[in-house]
């Protein structure tokens, strides 16, 4: 299945946003739903980080993994996707009505690539402990250098404030490109390294090819 996700934030410069359009392979390993893991479904994503241009030479990136989830591109659909009652997730489309019981993973699937309507991700979702809420919208961050890998930094809120995030199913080609902006991404030297330790003021991130591009 293919999906575009989107993100808008406004800037400075204005309101911009970027997409991109992400592959997720799936495989059934079992017969359990509610909850993938207990059918034995694995999930694979291709594609790259959402790129958006805030102004010349000037990108912001919304990685394919978070800090502490390294699958959240290949899990989002699933994620945003998935019934569960009362939580307040509407299509931003003509279908208001839609409503889905617990299916089987394969009928779910199915269902699931059927359906082409332009979806919010949410900005929180419950933590999987049960205890409190998570931060579900992707991790944003840019390069004080584009041509250094070393000069990245993690954005919070500010100086770019995020409006929306959406998700959508649908029939394209793979988004590509990103190693024309970011051209050590194909450099060998760091296909192979281990992740890069980058220092911000709340925390560590270890930050891996894979954040930005999955072939």
């Amino acid at each position: 299945m293919r999906y575009r996700l989107t993100v808008e934030i406004q800037t400075p410069y204005g309101l911009k946003a970027g997409s991109s359009v992400i592959e997720v392979t799936t495989v059934d390993q079992g017969k359990g739903f509610p909850g993938p893991e207990a059918g034995g479904v694995r999930r694979d994503a291709k594609g790259q980080a959402v790129v958006i241009e805030i102004a010349p030479h000037e990108y912001v990136f919304a990685l394919l993994g978070k800090r502490h989830y390294y699958d959240y591109a290949d899990g989002l659909p699933i994620g945003v996707l998935q019934p569960l009652v009362g939580s307040g997730r509407e299509p931003i489309g003509p279908n208001k009505d839609r409503v889905q019981d617990y299916l089987s993973y394969d009928q779910f699937h199915k269902r699931m690539i059927a359906d082409h309507h332009l979806w919010p991700v949410p900005r929180t979702v419950p933590a999987n402990s049960g205890d409190g809420q998570r931060d579900y919208w992707p991790d944003l961050v840019r390069f004080r250098d584009l041509n250094n890998p070393k000069t990245l930094e993690r954005i919070a809120t500010q100086p770019t404030d995020v409006k929306r995030v959406t998700l959508q199913m649908v029939n394209e080609p793979v988004t590509t490109g990103i190693s024309a902006i970011l051209p050590w991404l194909d450099n060998p030297s760091y296909i192979n390294a281990p992740p890069l330790i980058v220092h911000d003021d709340e925390t560590l991130i270890a930050m891996t090819r894979g954040n930005f591009i999955r072939d």
